[in-house]
């Protein structure tokens, strides 16, 4: 009896465990359904909003595109072709008159030849207390007094600037002249000596410019901006390479073996970290 008893205890519980299971089974089917009733009708109401913000919102896209086609389709064969040849752009951005920075006694005294310089060019000048005397590109400033020659940074072909040349070769008389270029300045203080400029195939413009230092294993990253490189082989005796690129070899600034002229290809004054080459304006300074 007690027997039959258990028996049928243990028919029960697995006879309601599997209707328990089967009623699981059959709701599960219906959970999903629910929710992809809910995800249908939450898309539905989404494309509906979407539907009138398109509907009431103007297409500036499409009102810009016709905007620019009008402005542009009309002029396209009366486009003028840019011209750089023979065109000198140091003309069109160097000063017109002499301008004096930081005038005072006793202040050691730097001519500036201004073939576009950048401003940035002239506070580092000024923080190291120097008097700043700031003349156009084809200034004559032979007769005037001072104690450091400085050719800055400018626009386009150095080859367009034959009277800055003329003018750097009439300063080098004086061999205890420090002079010291950045840039174009490189390139007018090469040609003054004697080498060759050429245009490069890509020109250098980034802030990411690796140069190293001739005769050392000092590598500086560097800010560049310029289309045309002094043809090391051009070089004359008394003159070496100072820095050179890493990337392609090219000239990155020059230095007289005698006399204390030096130049760079690249900007110290507007450095790719805190400091990096700034040193230059160092060791111009102390040169005077």
């Amino acid at each position: 009896m007690n027997k039959l008893k258990v028996e049928d205890i243990a028919a029960m519980i697995k006879a309601n465990d599997f209707l328990k299971k089967e009623e699981e089974e059959k709701k599960f089917p219906r959970a999903i359904l629910w929710a992809l009733a809910i995800i249908g009708a939450i898309a539905a109401v989404a494309g509906i909003a979407y539907a009138v913000y398109l509907y009431f919102t103007p297409d500036y896209l499409e009102d810009f595109e016709d905007d620019f086609d009008d402005d542009f389709d009309d002029e396209s064969d009366e486009m003028p072709e840019a011209s750089y040849a023979d065109v000198n752009y140091v003309d069109k951005v160097s000063c017109k008159e002499v301008i004096r920075y930081n005038e005072g006694t006793g202040k050691k005294k730097v001519l500036l030849v201004d073939c576009g310089v950048k401003h940035n060019i002239i506070r580092c000048l000024l923080k190291r207390d120097v008097e700043v005397i700031r003349v156009p590109w084809d200034y004559d400033y032979t007769g005037m007094e001072f104690d450091g020659l400085f050719i800055s940074n400018g626009p386009g072909d150095p080859d367009t600037c034959d009277a800055a040349v003329q003018n750097i070769r009439k300063a080098m008389q004086n061999e205890k002249l420090p002079i010291f270029g950045i840039c174009m300045g490189n390139q007018l203080l090469s040609k003054a000596g004697g080498a060759k400029i050429y245009k490069l195939k890509y020109g250098h413009r980034s802030h990411n410019q690796p140069v190293r230092m001739v005769g050392t294993e000092r590598c500086f990253i560097t800010s560049q901006n310029h289309g045309y490189a002094v043809d090391n082989n051009t070089l004359t005796e008394d003159w070496e390479p100072l820095f050179i690129n890493m990337n392609d070899g090219s000239n990155e600034g020059i230095r007289h073996k005698c006399n204390p002229w030096f130049s760079a290809q690249f900007h110290p004054e507007a450095a790719s970290g805190p400091t990096d080459t700034e040193f230059l304006f160092d060791d111009f300074v102390k040169l005077l």
